[in-house]
């Protein structure tokens, strides 16, 4: 075989299979998945994706595009499995901020939810919300990494984020909440092929 033969047919095999999700629940206002697995909610407290993790990937890819309905507010996220979120304290995070020619770093352990980031109704403020999970679906902690930029007021901030779930446990879903207010926004999760 030769070597444009070998990319070839490798590049037919690997890539992003985009997820949907076997059902949508929203704690309040509305939810749903269209047939290309894009989920959109509006005035949502909280927003919970279920079976979007199985065995069939050891990687995923999940983006974020979210704006509060009043203010500010933190997004947090939770595994669950089963339609039910896992709320023991068993969620790790490592945290760094990059703004301007500042960064800083915090952590928090034992908690019963990964901080995501703050998001605002602002329209002149842009995001990107890119998270990479690992061993969600296995008996396996899971790790994720999380990347989120922010442009405001003709300024880029950047922050980076590990995440950690100590137990050994395989979830088949994810919810996001919102600490106040209600968020609306678009959820998408790609499996990575091989």
């Amino acid at each position: 075989m030769t070597r444009s033969r070998q990319t070839a047919d490798w590049g037919s095999r690997a890539g992003l299979a985009k997820i949907i999700p076997s059902s949508v629940a929203v704690g309040s206002g509305t939810g749903s998945a269209d047939s290309l697995g894009n989920v959109t909610f509006s005035g949502a407290s909280s927003v919970s994706l279920n079976g979007v993790f199985s065995s069939n990937y050891d990687y995923y890819k999940m983006t974020i595009d979210a704006k509060t309905a009043s203010g500010s507010a933190s997004i947090s996220a939770r595994l669950r499995t089963g339609g039910t979120d896992a709320t023991a304290g068993n969620y790790n995070r490592q945290w760094l901020n990059a703004g301007g020619t500042s960064v800083s770093a915090s952590n928090s352990v034992n908690a019963t939810s990964w901080d995501i980031f703050v998001y605002t109704v602002d329209a002149t403020v842009s995001y990107a919300t890119n998270i990479e999970i690992a061993n969600v679906a296995k008996a396996l902690p899971t790790t994720a990494v999380l990347t989120h930029t922010r442009f405001y007021d003709s300024s880029i901030a950047f922050n980076g984020l590990a995440f950690g779930h100590t137990l050994s446990t395989a979830y088949d879903g994810i919810t996001l909440i919102t600490s106040a207010s209600t968020i609306s926004g678009t959820v998408r999760v790609y499996g990575y092929t091989q």
